[in-house]
């Protein structure tokens, strides 16, 4: 395959870095998330799904300068500015357990139809914690009945977390439809993290 050069006005740049919920791999330009993944055993994992954009490792600028085995490694780079350490901390933040919203982040998933970006738009609307269905999501989107349409929508959403696909579940809340590493057992875990640390929000406002 022919390597494709950015059209991004910002040098795209790529991060892997490992969380409570294995590693992940970020990929941004300027301060605009294009691609996130998740859950792999191994930064080589990560890396591996994030090279799938067909860019060439040598058009990244420098994100660290500790490699082992040609992968990057977790250690905030200085190369790093203020704006990328403190989305990378908010991230580990997030799969520690901790209460993150990411609703302030910039994000571009490409190329979409005006439903597409309706849905994405939507999904992030959905509050930390909460769930909705695809036929919830359909009806806001204008298209009622188009439940399926969202779960494929969904099933190729390149930002997970920050597109919180997670959220969004089947009727009567039975877990279905997830792409990322682990399927449905991620899922789950993603929507028990979110419950635990709120239960334990309001354990705390309780006992103060």
């Amino acid at each position: 395959m022919a390597t494709r050069k950015s059209p991004l006005k910002y040098p795209p740049q790529l991060l892997f870095f490992p969380t409570p919920l294995g590693w992940m791999g970020l990929f941004w330009s300027g301060q605009t998330v294009r691609r996130l993944t998740f859950g792999h055993p191994d930064a080589s994992s990560a890396m591996s799904t994030l090279t799938t954009l067909a860019f060439s490792m040598q058009e990244f600028p420098c994100v660290d300068s500790d490699t082992k085995g040609g992968y990057w490694t977790w250690n905030v780079p200085e190369c790093l500015g203020q704006w990328e350490a403190d989305l990378l901390g908010r991230l580990r933040a997030y799969a520690d357990g901790q209460i993150v919203e990411f609703s302030d982040v910039a994000v571009d998933p490409g190329p979409t139809t005006p439903f597409q970006a309706r849905v994405y738009e939507l999904c992030r609307a959905i509050p930390y914690g909460d769930r909705m269905s695809y036929g919830q999501l359909a009806r806001l989107a204008g298209s009622p009945g188009a439940s399926r349409a969202v779960g494929q929508c969904l099933a190729r959403n390149p930002i997970p977390i920050l597109i919180p696909c997670h959220r969004v579940v089947g009727a009567g809340g039975k877990l279905v439809g997830f792409t990322a590493p682990g399927g449905l057992a991620m899922k789950k875990k993603l929507l028990q993290l979110e419950t635990n640390a709120l239960h334990l929000k309001e354990h705390s406002g309780n006992i103060s």
